[in-house]
């Protein structure tokens, strides 16, 4: 995820990122997290076309399905302007 700062933008901390520049989220970590993902990597075509085990709720069955952005996929990005 690839994302363009408008203006200067300072996070908490104090760390500051100017106007134009270009900042990036490496995924990879958290697409093998075995904590976020089964068996990460394992290849799984239907990983996210299936109701995760111990899905309560409608809301719960379609939290982790490829077409719902998370801060836990990130492959169209995240927030409003996510792809």
């Amino acid at each position: 995820m690839e994302r363009k700062a408008l203006k200067d933008f300072t996070f908490s901390d104090g760390t500051v990122i100017p106007k134009g520049t270009h900042v990036g989220v490496n995924a990879l970590p958290v697409h093998m997290d075995e904590k976020i993902y089964e068996d990460p990597s394992t290849f799984k075509p239907f990983r996210f076309a299936e109701t995760p085990e111990g899905a309560d709720d409608e809301k719960d069955a379609i939290k982790n399905q490829m077409v719902t952005t998370s801060s836990q996929y990130f492959f169209f990005g995240h927030g409003r302007h996510a792809w």
